[in-house]
């Protein structure tokens, strides 16, 4: 029962284990893919900010050239305003409107004309958010960029005031419009249709979002950025089939290959279990059949000596082991007249070829005493072969007739493995057992 528990036990174990392990081990990648993501959305971000911040300043630079432009006339000429304004549109595209708004805070003149005609007239004024810009940008003498807010013509953006005064007179203001969405999808350029999404926030508001509606999650990242007067806040964040595409195939093969080694390990380790199990049944029924046919055995070395014996041989030839160690197989004869026959046991030994039930005499607590003896070499990878001998379980002078002699017969002996009685004097035998010898090269 045991060993059946620790066939099923022990590789259920290594299974679990190598569970563990996968799973241990895909946490670690996928603490190296997140440590991967941030890296990669930190530097999306910080070349975001950077393309955007540039984009802006650009364009708002220009509005303040265009401001320098006519504080250094005299007089305000309508048509000049529309010539240079046409060249902005022309250069960047991306302006929604320049305006003029004279000092009563009324815009005058728009351009385009087209798309932008429901703001000519407007009081600014008269509407809190422009007004306070306005009002800013008159006590600072410095451009004022307006938070998020919709625009009279329609859809969301910011606006920029670029004050001008002449001899500490206020003319009016260039009026600089912007809507969200077209202004940020050119500032993104080529990098739109990335697998990040984009968050523009001024304050607490959001001007601008490219993306996932639900904003956030893991590998957010943000950076500011300074338009004119005001600080923005640019957010990345990768979308979801980025991150399915860095950890997804990753986690899954981290988990099939770890399940199928795991589960690999777990079939060898019960098979090895088995095999091992097998091993102790055999090695115990050979122990228990070899205690029961003979009743020593020994190896011999390449040079046919004694180089192992069992515990039986003591008292068989009451002598200790250490005594009969290194004897040449020639010592354990006793001459019987059987020289043919020995010569060619010799020369089967010498040979390494297989031997069984050979017959011969030998010396044993002073007596002479008959052996019967087999062997089978065995080979190993470096071409050294071992084979085990023992003598057959027998008694002292078993034959009468030997018993009766002073010269040994050989003729006395059963013929074979299945003889019972002695074919000289009709002795019963009381026992032969099979022999195995080893030799080593």
């Amino acid at each position: 029962m045991r060993v059946l528990r620790l066939d099923f036990l022990l590789p259920a174990l290594v299974l679990a284990l190598g569970v563990v392990a996968s799973v241990l081990f895909m946490n670690v990648q996928r603490s190296a893919q997140s440590e991967r993501l941030m890296a990669e959305t930190q530097l999306a971000v910080s070349n975001f900010g950077a393309r955007l911040e540039t984009h802006m300043a650009a364009r708002l630079n220009a509005g303040l050239l265009l401001g320098q432009r006519f504080l250094s006339q005299n007089n305000f000429d309508a048509e000049s305003f529309r010539e240079e304004t046409q060249l902005l549109h022309e250069l960047f595209g991306d302006f929604q409107a320049l305006n003029w708004v004279d000092a009563d805070g009324v815009i005058r003149i728009v351009t385009p004309v087209e798309g932008n005609a429901a703001a000519r007239g407007l009081n600014l004024r008269s509407l809190a958010v422009p007004a306070l810009a306005l009002r800013r940008a008159e006590l600072t003498g410095r451009m004022q960029v307006t938070p998020p807010l919709e625009l009279a013509q329609g859809g969301t953006g910011f606006v920029a005031y670029v004050p001008i005064v002449v001899d500490g007179a206020p003319r009016g203001f260039i009026n600089i419009v912007f809507r969200a969405a077209p202004l940020m999808q050119n500032a993104l350029g080529e990098n739109d249709g990335l697998p990040y999404g984009f968050r523009v926030i001024d304050g607490q508001e959001v001007l601008f979002t490219h993306g996932p509606e639900e904003f956030g999650g893991p590998g957010l990242d943000e950076t500011r950025i300074q338009v004119g007067d005001r600080t923005w806040r640019l957010q990345v964040v990768p979308l979801a089939e980025r991150m399915t595409a860095m950890s997804g195939l990753i986690d899954e093969a981290t988990l099939i290959l770890g399940g199928l080694a795991s589960m690999l390990l777990a079939m060898l380790s019960r098979i090895a279990m088995l095999r091992q199990a097998s091993l102790a049944q055999s090695e115990a029924r050979f122990s228990d059949f070899a205690s029961a046919s003979s009743d020593w055995y020994m190896e011999l070395d390449a040079k046919l000596r004694t180089s192992w014996f069992s515990e039986g041989v003591e008292s068989y030839f009451g002598a200790p082991r250490q005594r009969l160690l290194g004897r040449s197989i020639d010592w354990f004869r006793a001459p019987a007249g059987d020289e043919a026959a020995w010569a060619a046991h010799m020369a089967d030994l010498r040979a390494h070829r297989p031997f069984r039930d050979v017959v011969h005499a030998t010396i044993a607590r002073g007596k002479r005493r008959w052996l019967r003896v087999s062997g089978v070499p065995q080979f190993d990878s470096a071409g050294t072969f071992t084979a085990i001998v023992a003598p057959p379980w027998t008694r002292p002078n078993w034959c009468n007739r030997a018993a009766r002699s002073s010269r040994p017969i050989p003729a006395c002996l059963p013929p074979s493995r299945t003889s019972t009685r002695c074919s000289a004097c009709g002795t019963r035998r009381t026992g032969w057992s099979l022999a195995t010898a080893s030799f080593a090269s």
